[in-house]
């Protein structure tokens, strides 16, 4: 049938359907009457107009054509209905413009950001965590200091290899052994990472027990150290040493 013998009003009638959205569908020509030139003006068409009416798609339509960027296509996507025909285009003009953004990706925070801004569940969302975790398992290669690991490790997405290597960095140049107790007592129990830092804070705290020069000094050193572990031991051992105690 041709698109000019098509009863589209008959259509309408019978299935409920507007006609607004039958010739969406159909790529047919909406008649509208929207002649916005800005955002607002097409803001107020469509808010105007009668609803599920071929003038508010119209303006809608017209709306999102002057729509340039991710962020006012994303308020725009959670500003219509749910499950309706305004939010199935806006999130096609949410989408077009976030693949858009792929090709001005050029380090990591560029990609964190797009991802973030990325439709749910889009083509454009997983490309954009596929370059952030690339760029950031480029910046875990060239961490150095302590500093440089922290701002990967904040940067990098939580379920990446890259955020993994990077906390790693974080015990591997942590040489402070409070806070390695602190970070200790933040995992998860039975945790591969936990018993990393566990390790990490029984070799520094025993290089305190190492290193104390007097009684004040060992007490910090015990105090600092894990408990019921051989530091602690040592610790008392040092400390009974000013006390008269001769370990031979």
């Amino acid at each position: 049938m041709k698109k000019e013998e098509f009863d589209i009003e008959e259509m309408s009638e019978e299935t409920g359907i507007s006609t607004a959205v039958i010739k969406e569908a159909l790529n047919i020509p909406l008649e509208t009457n929207c002649t916005a030139k800005t955002i607002f003006e097409a803001q107020k068409d469509f808010r105007n107009a009668i609803p599920d009416s071929e003038n508010k798609l119209g303006a809608f339509k017209v709306w999102l054509s002057l729509i340039t960027t991710t962020s006012d296509a994303r308020k725009t996507y959670k500003s219509v209905p749910k499950d309706s025909i305004y939010e199935s285009l806006a999130y096609e003009k949410w989408h077009m413009l976030s693949l858009k953004e792929l090709s001005k990706i050029a380090n990591m925070a560029d990609a964190k950001k797009v991802y973030k801004n990325s439709p749910p569940r889009s083509s454009a969302k997983s490309l954009a965590l596929n370059r952030w975790n690339q760029f950031s398992l480029v910046e875990v290669s060239k961490i150095e200091f302590l500093a440089d690991a922290k701002k990967v490790y904040k940067n990098a997405h939580p379920l990446s290899k890259a955020k993994l290597l990077a906390f790693k960095k974080i015990i591997e140049l942590t040489e402070s052994v409070l806070e390695l107790r602190r970070m200790y007592k933040k995992l998860p129990e039975n945790s591969k990472v936990r018993y990393l830092v566990f390790r990490k804070w029984y070799i520094v705290s025993l290089k305190e027990v190492i290193s104390a020069s007097n009684l004040e000094e060992a007490k910090i050193a015990y105090d600092n150290a894990p408990v019921n572990s051989d530091v602690r031991k040592f610790a008392i051992d040092k400390m009974a040493t000013y006390f008269g105690f001769d370990p031979n």
